[in-house]
């Protein structure tokens, strides 16, 4: 889905905060406060929960993916795991291995990247009411694009041409 103008994304354990929260409700974060056009949160991953093997598999057993999917999922990192739990539910997926697969390359990379938030603070710099002009608009950096394609989940071809 869409995320809604001014929320955000915890830099502590990667979970989408409404707007109004003036903290994370998942791990108790405070809302990175905007300075500037906006600002580019962190992934501090020593602050994500890791999650238990237990979360793993009640996970698994709630958003059934085939045995490949699930054996990627055993084998990544524990708090990349709580990013990927995070997220939510696989139900409404055509897919639902192809989506969590994707998910699951899309946490590697933010993890990997060290980056997140950033497409999502770009997107509310026009919320005061001046929208940007495209012409003076910088490009998306990968990063960025990719932290949009995990808020925003797409089918694969889609992500292609996205990129």
């Amino acid at each position: 889905g869409v995320m809604p103008m001014g929320d955000w994304m915890c830099p502590g354990c990667g979970d989408t905060q409404f707007a109004r929260n003036s903290q994370c409700r998942q791990c108790g974060t405070p809302k990175p406060q905007a300075s500037g056009g906006g600002t580019t949160a962190v992934l501090n991953l020593d602050a994500v929960n890791p999650a238990s093997p237990e979360e793993v598999e009640q996970f698994l057993i709630l958003n059934p993916v085939e045995e490949k999917a699930g054996m990627q999922f055993r084998t990544m990192d524990p708090r990349a795991q709580r990013i990927c739990i995070n997220k939510g539910t696989l139900a409404g997926a055509r897919d639902s291995t192809a989506a969590f697969i994707g998910r699951m390359s899309q946490v590697r990379r933010l993890v990997e990247s060290g980056v997140t938030g950033s497409a999502a603070q770009q997107m509310s710099m026009g919320a005061m009411g001046n929208t940007p002009n495209l012409d003076q608009v910088a490009p998306a950096i990968p990063e960025e694009v990719e932290h949009f394609l995990m808020l925003h989940p797409v089918e694969g071809k889609v992500q292609d041409q996205f990129r």
